[in-house]
């Protein structure tokens, strides 16, 4: 290369003058001077938090108050078991046993009561006035026909209570306390015997 010509000279020049800038433009970054462009938006943004927000527990759905729909065997089982549960807890099992026995006994009264009433009442239709009078009855009317048993008194302790039932029970506390000489607690018992026996229906 000569050194006296002017276009190489002129190339030459041209290099180093790009050299030199690229050089200069290094040195500012190096040194710290960097331009704004190129700052790190990290130091704008705020730091990461290091609470770990707690996950949000699910809505428990509502209770609803509707009462179900039963169905007719729905509450006859529901009554069915109402009634076994206070028969087991209501009392104590020596005095349901003895409830029990009264309940029993009473169905048995009525039972031959209404058979010896029907006998009776066929005498008299039969026979008249001297099939079912005593020796001792000069002194009464021998006109008047013996009083007229319930038709339904043979059902006086059957299911639910009816019409004749009241007086099934005094029957069956008369029978118990003067014709076998029983006590008045016996007229208590049977009368707490009937009770429990129809309040568990």
């Amino acid at each position: 290369m000569l050194a006296g010509d002017p276009v190489q000279h002129s190339c030459l020049s041209d290099q180093l003058n790009k050299l030199d800038h690229v050089s200069a433009v290094f040195g500012q970054v190096t040194g710290g001077l960097i331009p704004q462009a190129l700052v790190s938006t990290s130091s704008v943004m705020p730091a990461p938090s290091n609470s770990v927000k707690k996950a949000r527990k699910p809505k428990k759905p509502k209770k609803t108050n509707k009462t179900p729909k039963l169905s007719p065997s729905d509450y006859a089982h529901l009554q069915k078991k109402s009634a076994e549960k206070k028969k087991e807890f209501g009392r104590s099992e020596n005095t349901n046993n003895s409830y029990s026995g009264q309940v029993k006994r009473g169905q048995e009264f009525v039972a031959a009561f209404s058979m010896e009433q029907a006998e009776a009442e066929k005498l008299w239709q039969e026979n008249g006035e001297d099939a079912v009078s005593g020796d001792d009855d000069e002194g009464d009317s021998c006109n008047v026909a013996p009083a007229t048993l319930d038709p339904d008194f043979h059902k006086a302790f059957d299911g639910s209570p009816i019409q004749c039932t009241p007086l099934a029970i005094s029957m069956f506390m008369t029978y118990k306390c003067f014709t076998e000489n029983r006590k008045a607690s016996t007229a208590v018992a049977i009368h707490a015997a009937f009770l429990r026996h129809y309040d568990q229906m």
